[in-house]
């Protein structure tokens, strides 16, 4: 990524990217990168090799006719010397996170806040204090706040998005409102919604509602109001790891326009049953 390589020294080039296809110019020609969805590979083609295929195969891209990675190819044609996987926390997990330091690559992963004991229980209680972030916009400005937090050799940036916090304090409030209101109409109607229920805890009462609002519950909720949590092991500060996490948007913006495209070429014909045919096929 250009923006990457301006921020840690690196020499970069502009990669063209049209319809969530990559194009690298070179002297030799042009190499061409993309995404096979229906296939799930992901096709390069080089003007020195010709063209090849890659499927995943135990969390890498692996070429369908000689099994070399495709990461490595890509390494020693254009004499990269540093790779940063960025991806969101979908691709998180223990086996990913173990291939990708077996390979010595850098990554920068969205992590799980709620669902990672060590996050929830550890890396949110740290009290080290957050720094301002100011992010410049086309929109405006967002201001962020991050720290770091090291836990057993693993390191995390914490940061809270102050929009995003007033927002879901926002969102939970309308949320305990109208399950205040429902409460007091009876509260059989609340056990089949989801966003109700987790906030309720069962009462002792026998004569009573058999449920109310946990304040408990809901002071563990704020705790995630406007937080995110990444892992990495790249040698970036956290605001860099911030803004490369920040530019996945773009990319799943490109690809989800790749696929809402759809392209044709003009069709003629010359008889009525060709024009049947044709209207059948569009």
């Amino acid at each position: 990524h250009t923006r990457y390589g301006t921020v840690t020294g690196v020499q970069t080039c502009a990669l063209p990217i049209c319809d969530g296809v990559i194009h690298v110019m070179q002297d030799v020609g042009t190499w061409v990168l993309n995404k096979q969805t229906p296939s799930r590979q992901i096709w390069l083609s080089s003007p020195i090799t010709g063209p090849t295929h890659y499927k995943l195969v135990d969390q890498d891209w692996v070429c369908t006719k000689d099994g070399h990675k495709m990461v490595d190819r890509l390494k020693q044609r254009f004499a990269i010397t540093r790779v940063c996987v960025v991806a969101d926390r979908g691709m998180i997990s223990a086996a990913i996170i173990e291939a990708l330091e077996a390979r010595k690559l850098e990554y920068i992963l969205g992590a799980r806040e709620r669902g990672t004991a060590v996050i929830r229980d550890v890396v949110l209680a740290d009290e080290a204090p957050f720094v301002p972030l100011l992010i410049e916009r086309h929109r405006g400005e967002t201001q962020l706040f991050a720290k770091q937090v090291e836990v057993n050799g693993a390191r995390y940036i914490v940061c809270r998005n102050e929009a995003e916090a007033k927002k879901d304090r926002a969102d939970r409030q309308a949320i305990v409102d109208g399950l205040e209101k429902q409460l007091k109409r009876g509260d059989k109607a609340l056990i089949g919604n989801s966003a109700y229920r987790r906030y309720l805890r069962r009462t002792t009462s026998k004569t009573g509602p058999a449920f109310e609002i946990d304040p408990g519950k809901l002071a563990d909720e704020a705790r995630y109001d406007g937080i995110f949590v990444l892992r990495t092991n790249a040698r970036i500060s956290p605001l860099q790891a911030v803004l490369r996490y920040r530019d996945l948007l773009q990319v799943e913006d490109l690809f989800r326009r790749a696929k809402a495209v759809l392209r044709t070429r003009p069709i003629f014909h010359a008889s009525d049953a060709a024009i049947q045919i044709g209207r059948a096929h569009v």
